[in-house]
This record gives C-alpha cells, sequence and structure tokens, in this order.
C-alpha cells in the first residue's frame, strides 16, 4: 500500500513479506484500522486488531476496500480471511 492512504480510521488488511511468519501468522490477513502512524517510523502506523494495537509496515499492508478486486487465487496466496 502506498504511505498517501494511511490515515487514522483506514480499514486495512494486514499482509506480510515472509511466506511463512512466525511471529505475526495470527494477524496475517486480517482486517485492521489505522490509529496514527508512528512518530519515529514513518514507514509504520499504529493498527488495532481485536482490540489490540501493534505496529505494521506500511508497505505490508492492503486497503481492505481493495478485497473485493482480488481473484480467489490472490486472496489464497495473501491469506486474506474473511470477516
Amino acid at each position: 500500500m502506498d504511505s498517501s492512504y494511511a490515515e487514522p480510521g483506514t480499514c486495512v488488511i494486514l499482509l506480510s513479506r515472509f511466506p511463512n511468519p512466525a511471529d505475526w501468522g495470527t494477524w496475517v490477513g486480517r482486517k485492521a484500522r489505522i490509529i496514527r502512524p508512528m512518530q519515529l517510523s514513518p514507514s509504520k502506523c499504529i493498527v488495532i486488531v481485536d482490540d489490540q494495537e501493534m505496529s505494521w509496515k506500511i508497505q505490508n499492508m492492503i486497503l481492505a476496500s481493495d478485497v473485493p478486486l482480488l481473484t480467489p487465487e490472490q486472496k489464497r496466496y495473501l491469506r486474506i480471511q474473511d470477516g
């Protein structure tokens, strides 16, 4: 995702550049909402998912509104979860 879309309130899907992210695997493919940009790291922002705040790289997100444009194969590859 382009950083110009990283505005508070934007709904995103969390992705990973790693094929098998051990630490963040629970969150990959999940819908989150951007709360605020990170002051010290402009390439990241704070998101909230399941009432938990965490930092995530902007380049490892897509807009939730773009999900309907993806093919089923793309959704599986990106591990996008329904709901």
